[in-house]
């Protein structure tokens, strides 16, 4: 959909062009745009995106874990964040939120700190029903 303000101004844009915004984000963005302040729109589009963005985020990444974790002996958080390229608070939260990720064992002690090695629950894929 396009939309013109002028002569100088022609925006293009969907009917919901980020998803977690809702209509009437949307709608007020367009309004601040159609004033010509361009920037403050796109600010407040940030505002709006960064509330909900560490939820996303968290989901985003657990496929990628969970397909890191799969098959393998396990992982520290450091070595997972260097894996994955993944903030590390973001990833402690998400290890957290996991249910079929757990602490497998301890590694260390480096400088008196011991690391957890995370592994994934090896989850079967059919469990028949009994006779």
């Amino acid at each position: 959909m396009t939309k013109k303000i002028n002569n100088d101004h022609i925006i293009s844009f969907y009917v919901r062009p980020w998803i977690g915004l809702t209509n009437e984000q949307v709608s007020e963005a367009l309004k601040i745009c159609e004033r010509g302040h361009d920037l403050i729109a796109f600010k407040r589009i940030n505002q709006w995106l960064k509330k909900n963005n560490h939820k996303t985020k968290m989901i985003a990444h657990h496929q990628k874990i969970r397909a890191l974790l799969t098959d393998s002996d396990g992982y520290t958080i450091k070595e997972i964040m260097l894996a994955l390229d993944v903030d590390k608070r973001v990833l402690t939260r998400s290890l957290k939120s996991m249910p079929d990720v757990y602490v497998d064992r301890w590694r260390g002690p480096v400088r008196g700190q011991y690391a957890a090695v995370w592994c994934v629950a090896a989850v079967p894929s059919d469990c028949p029903k009994p006779k």
